[in-house]
């Protein structure tokens, strides 16, 4: 019995362990013997992209900038006299604009009257005083002259009277012809001139005057105020002198001026334009010597030119749009603002329908246009630049080329 049950055992193992070998034997026949999978080759899909041919040329250069006009003379007006006003211009109102030599204020001018009627008798005095003492200096003459003291006399303009008596010389003192006496009188009468001068600039003071065309920006007196010398009565600017200040990077005064950056010979006309669509016309002024230490930009300053035709004026404190032509710049490439990318580079298709680009050196840009200066190895052939180039475009990508004249043929029939 027990023979028997040992003896089914292993027919049931070598039973499995030929299963075993079976399934072993047919897994690696299987494998050996399975079929090719079925290849498919997936085309590449080339990028289709929009693009514009584009040569270099010659362009007019130009600068864009943004300024503030502001006016060339700003001042506080003040008195030079203590005195009470007595009258106001009745346009010296806070926002007028009054011609030079405008009267704004008049003051109690009795006293400065008084001086210089003073000054006037003073003069007058010392006049007179200066012909008597021109008188008694002939007389000193004459009396030395017909003294006893000297057979002879000689007399010399600006020299002193000598006199000879035997053998021995005696001269005339100064003093004895009254000469420091004549030149104090002409001293006193020069004295008195100058008063007098200065008593009637300060009687014409009582009347002030603008000196130049001018806005009244604020006024600070009032009838019947005393006024102290140095105390302000008005705030105002020149009405019709406008300047603007724009600050220029080095290489926006070489594409204006060249060079040397010499201003001299430049006539073109600057042009100004406002928010609303007026423009105004400017001219250079001068030149800042100096370039700012933060920014490093240098000043060129402009000065408004004003056309009394024109509706609308230039006020000071308008903020404008500048526009200032330059030189004609040879090898510059015109291309639309949207063509060069985030990064500031220009790409392009070559010839073998690849993408290749390079970094923008933009000249400067007008109207939506930018003015790129190419690379040397590519400024004497045209180049297909890309419209709106994407952020994930790489170098040697093949395109698909469609020009931009095509694409508005295409959109057209479209529509229609």
């Amino acid at each position: 019995m027990l023979s028997k049950l040992k003896s089914n055992t292993l027919w049931i193992s070598l039973a499995g362990l030929g299963l075993l070998m079976l399934s072993l034997a047919y897994t690696v026949y299987a494998i050996e013997n399975r079929p090719e999978p079925e290849k498919y080759q997936e085309a590449q899909r080339k990028v289709l992209v929009t693009v514009e041919a584009i040569s270099v040329g010659a362009h007019q250069g130009r600068v864009f900038a943004n300024a503030e006009v502001r006016p060339k003379y700003e001042m506080s007006l003040s008195s030079e006299l203590s005195a009470r006003v007595e009258s106001l211009h009745p346009l010296f109102e806070t926002g007028r604009v009054l011609s030079k030599g405008t009267s704004l204020l008049k003051v109690d001018a009795l006293r400065f009257q008084q001086e210089y009627a003073q000054a006037q008798q003073n003069l007058a005095q010392a006049n007179l005083n200066l012909q008597l003492e021109k008188q008694e200096s002939k007389q000193a003459l004459l009396e030395w002259q017909e003294s006893g003291f000297a057979k002879a006399v000689s007399v010399a303009k600006g020299s002193k009277i000598a006199k000879e008596s035997k053998g021995s010389k005696i001269e005339a003192d100064d003093l004895r012809l009254r000469k420091p006496q004549l030149q104090l009188a002409q001293a006193e009468v020069e004295q008195a001139a100058a008063a007098l001068k200065l008593a009637k600039q300060n009687l014409d003071r009582t009347e002030m005057r603008l000196p130049f065309d001018a806005v009244i920006s604020e006024r600070l007196v009032a009838p019947g105020q005393f006024l102290q010398a140095g105390q302000a009565v008005a705030t105002i600017y020149s009405a019709n002198d406008l300047e603007l200040t724009v600050m220029l990077k080095p290489s926006e005064w070489q594409l204006l001026f060249g060079a040397n950056h010499s201003i001299e010979n430049y006539q073109a006309n600057i042009i100004l334009s406002g928010d609303d669509g007026s423009s105004w016309q400017a001219k250079i002024a001068r030149a800042g010597q100096t370039f700012d230490r933060q920014t490093r930009l240098r000043p060129l300053v402009l000065r408004v030119v004003q056309d009394p035709k024109q509706e609308m004026s230039l006020l000071s404190g308008n903020f404008v749009g500048v526009e200032i032509p330059g030189r004609v710049e040879q090898g510059l490439m015109a291309v639309a603002a949207s063509s060069v990318s985030s990064c500031g580079d220009l790409w392009y298709v070559d010839t073998k329908k690849r993408l290749r680009s390079f970094s923008a050196d933009i000249a400067f840009q007008h109207k939506g246009t930018v003015y790129v200066r190419p690379p040397a190895g590519l400024a004497s052939q045209s180049l297909d630049i890309l419209s709106s180039p994407l952020p994930h475009y790489v170098n040697g990508q093949q395109v698909e080329v469609q020009r931009l004249n095509q694409l508005a043929v295409n959109r057209r029939g479209a529509a229609q």
